[in-house]
Formats: structure tokens, C-alpha cells, sequence
């Protein structure tokens, strides 16, 4: 495996969310490479899971996306706030995207969001003991934001609707199935 000797890093822009990093690095003594990173705080998918009389829901949120113009369907997410704790920064997205309260909440697991284009994790959690009817708290550029009930089968309309159409979604379903196995 190629690790290379990083010569120089240079912040290119930034704003509130994101910092692009310009990386030259040695990829061998007489060759030198330039990347652009994209730098982000660690991404929280929270998976609400109810299940009731043998059926299994969860719910999604539908919101715009601004770089591809489009609102998709996701599963509720936020990006940590530096120096707040994740478990209780994922519940308050979820509270606030969907207006859910969880008791209970599990760690599935953690996926590189784009590993040729950032470093940034998605750290996923499975919510359960889910108390529903509260009203979302959004930001302002969250405004218009739909949450859903689902059954999971509901998920797989979407998908074969092309309403699903983002990884962050697809990355989401594999981890609800995985805890669904248990």
C-alpha cells in the first residue's frame, strides 16, 4: 500500500460547514502530487426503528439538497458540532428533523462518507423506544423538510420509484438490515 510523504497543507476555502484542503505530497523522490479534500465534521445518520404487531417502520426525512439542486429522501442526519457528544447530538437530530424522542439508542457502526474525496465519517446509530408525535425544530436551511413513516417494504417502493436515488440512504438501509438480523 502507497502512503505518501505529505510536503504541504493549504486551506483553499472554507465556510461554517466545510474546508477545502489542498494536500501536495512526495510519490517518490523526484515525483510530487497534488489532492483537494473536502474537510467536514463527522456525519450522524440516526435510524429510528418501531416495530409494531410484526410489521417494522422507520422514518425519513425529505429535504433539499442544494449541490444537485434537489430534495431526496434520507434517513435524519446532522453534522457533530465540535466538542458536543455524539449520542446526545444524535438524538437532539433526530428530535429535531422528525420530532421523535428515542430512550433508547445503539451504535451500528461507522462508513467513510467519500474516501476519494474526503475523510469524512458517518457514524450510524439505531434508535428504538421511540415516542412519535412531537413537532420538528428546524434550522433555516432545513425548512420545508418532510419526515415520513415507513415500513421497510415502503423503502424498497422508493428505491424501485427512483425517490431513492442517494448513498447516504442505500448506506443507511444496509445498516437498519443489519440490525434487523440480530
Amino acid at each position: 500500500m502507497n502512503k505518501f510523504k505529505i510536503i504541504s497543507q493549504e486551506v483553499v476555502t472554507s465556510n461554517n460547514w466545510t474546508k477545502i484542503v489542498k494536500e501536495k505530497f512526495e510519490l517518490s523522490r523526484d515525483k510530487q502530487g497534488e489532492y483537494l479534500i473536502v474537510e467536514r465534521e463527522p456525519a450522524l445518520m440516526i435510524i429510528p426503528v418501531i416495530k409494531e404487531n410484526g410489521i417494522v417502520f422507520t422514518y425519513l426525512v425529505k429535504q433539499y439538497r442544494y449541490p444537485i439542486n434537489k430534495e431526496v429522501w434520507q434517513f435524519p442526519m446532522g453534522t457533530l458540532d465540535e466538542g458536543k457528544n455524539l449520542q446526545h447530538h444524535a438524538l437532539e437530530e433526530l428530535r429535531q428533523e422528525t420530532g421523535l424522542v428515542a430512550k433508547s439508542l445503539v451504535h451500528q457502526g461507522e462508513y467513510y462518507v467519500d474516501p476519494g474525496l474526503s475523510r469524512q465519517k458517518c457514524v450510524v446509530y439505531i434508535a428504538t423506544d421511540i415516542i412519535e408525535g412531537g413537532k420538528q425544530e428546524l434550522e433555516e436551511s432545513e425548512k420545508g423538510m418532510i419526515a415520513k413513516r415507513i415500513t421497510v417494504e415502503g423503502f424498497d417502493k422508493l428505491v424501485k420509484a427512483e425517490e431513492i436515488n442517494d448513498s447516504w440512504a442505500y448506506a443507511g438501509l444496509h445498516f437498519l438490515f443489519e440490525y434487523l438480523k440480530k
